[in-house]
């Protein structure tokens, strides 16, 4: 229910009525998790856990997940059989060679991947070094693995 009130310089505005004892049905809703977490604090992490602890949203790298050496020095033939990202969770903590649908090309170590991304260092040959990226899964056109 509502009823019209009167604000400040006489204009008028809606406010709710509510019942004896306050917000209808008796109290405040709910808030946190459903069935609440130890604590009442919200549980943190990914749900069923990533290697390595999952990543903090814009947050830094996981140490001890990059890779330590530069990967082969050869680019591979692209494979005609395979198109997509699909099974590209074999390839986690591995080099990894990308094809993009915009036509680029790359070297990658994917640590995480989720429905939408894949994270984990891409290699520069300019800069001579590993460097924490995310790429879309679905400008991935080919990958092949490299153990």
């Amino acid at each position: 229910m509502t009823s019209p009130q009167s604000g400040p310089g006489g204009q008028n505005f809606w406010r709710p009525t509510l019942p004896p004892g306050g917000v209808p049905g008796g109290g405040l809703p709910p808030f946190g998790p459903p069935g609440g977490a130890p604590g009442g604090l919200p549980p943190f992490g990914p749900p069923g856990g990533a290697p390595g602890g999952g990543l903090p949203p814009g947050g830094p790298p996981p140490t001890g997940q990059m890779p330590t050496i530069a990967p082969p020095r050869f680019a591979p033939s692209r494979p005609s059989w395979q198109q997509g990202s699909i099974g590209i969770s074999s390839c986690l903590f591995s080099n990894t060679y990308i094809w993009t649908i915009e036509g680029g090309n790359f070297w990658f170590y994917p640590i995480v991947v989720t429905r939408d991304q894949l994270i984990g260092y891409r290699w520069s040959n300019r800069r001579n070094r590993w460097s924490f990226r995310t790429v879309s899964r679905s400008n991935i056109w080919a990958y092949q693995c490299f153990r």
